[in-house]
């Protein structure tokens, strides 16, 4: 048996040999048939273990359901061939179209949702505001700033926006209910707070009427008792009588102090005695003309002030006897 030895390959510009035929293959001898204890012989597909079975994948759908033999797997269907345009392959499915050229039945961002896919629709256009509910809330700004305003246009403010509220109700018209709310409760606050600084001004008011009629009447009191006074001084210079011929009392000068000395007399009174003879204006808390005198008797006399009513009625001016009338 000759050892193989590689091909020695052709010099250069020599034509390669040409190819040896292929020998078969010689087949192998089967092997002998087994023997079964007594030496008789075992036909094939017998004493032999079967062959293993491959179990299922878990995840295989129809061998876990499905008893009996698999199915073979159906084959596609080879394309037809290029050319002749089979109907069914050049087109989209209807009602699907090619994504991304808004085919209608999908909906593309800023179009309605088309029906029948579980799409919720868009919401409805938002409800105007009430117009009512706004002028309510700027009129109860302007009463809170300016209260002057607050006891004419407070009311009206209030009763608007109660207006408003009807409109603003869910299954109204218009929206703007809690504008309607602040503007009622803005012209309350503002009607309240009138009413309250309303309240206090008139307090002061009755305050200080009141004390100007108390600082009237002691005012009053004052000047009766300058009037008093000078009747006294008149009766004792005119011999105990507030008859004529008495000095006259009434100067320029400043209020005297009648416990030391008497005014400077000015002349006789030459008829009925008056005021004007007595005191003037600087003598008084109040104006001459506010009081009228009344001689009655020679020791007797009314003193009247007009503006308030009262009178100091001397009944005896030497003994000093007069009663003074209360305000009316």
């Amino acid at each position: 048996m000759s050892e193989d030895r590689p091909a020695e390959s052709p010099a250069w510009g020599e034509p390669p040999p040409p190819p040896q035929p292929l020998e078969p293959p010689v087949p192998a001898a089967p092997p002998p048939p087994p023997e079964s204890g007594d030496g008789a012989f075992v036909p094939a597909g017998q004493g032999f273990a079967p062959p293993p079975v491959t179990p299922p994948h878990p995840h295989d759908f129809y061998a876990a359901h499905v008893s009996g033999p698999r199915p073979a797997a159906a084959m596609p269907p080879a394309p037809p061939p290029p050319g002749y345009g089979a109907p069914g392959y050049g087109a989209p499915y209807p009602g699907y179209g090619v994504p991304g050229y808004g085919a209608p039945g999908y909906g593309m961002p800023g179009q309605p949702f088309s029906p029948g896919y579980g799409v919720p629709r868009p919401f409805p256009p938002a409800k105007p505001y009430s117009g009512r509910a706004i002028a309510s809330l700027v009129m109860g700004i302007a009463n809170f700033m300016f209260l002057i305003t607050a006891p004419v246009v407070a009311p009206i403010g209030f009763i608007v926006g109660w207006l408003a509220l009807k409109e603003t109700r869910d299954d109204g018209p218009r929206q703007g209910r809690g504008l309607a709310v602040g503007g009622m409760a803005i012209n309350g606050v503002a009607l309240l707070v009138c009413v309250v600084v309303g309240l206090a001004i008139g307090g002061a008011i009755f305050a200080a009427e009141k004390e100007r009629q108390q600082r009237q009447e002691r005012w009053v009191e004052s000047d009766f008792d300058t009037i008093r006074a000078r009747l006294q001084i008149y009766y004792e210079r005119n011999n105990n009588s507030l008859g004529p011929g008495g000095p006259v009392l009434a100067t320029n000068s400043i209020r005297y102090d009648y416990s030391n000395r008497a005014p400077r007399e000015e002349g006789k009174v030459a008829g009925t005695l008056s005021l004007r003879h007595l005191v003037t204006e600087v003598d008084l808390l109040g104006s001459v003309s506010e009081f009228t005198l009344t001689i009655t008797g020679t020791a007797s006399a009314v003193v009247r002030h007009s503006p308030s009513g009262r009178e100091m009625r001397v009944i005896d001016i030497g003994s000093d006897n007069y009663t003074i009338t209360p305000r009316p």
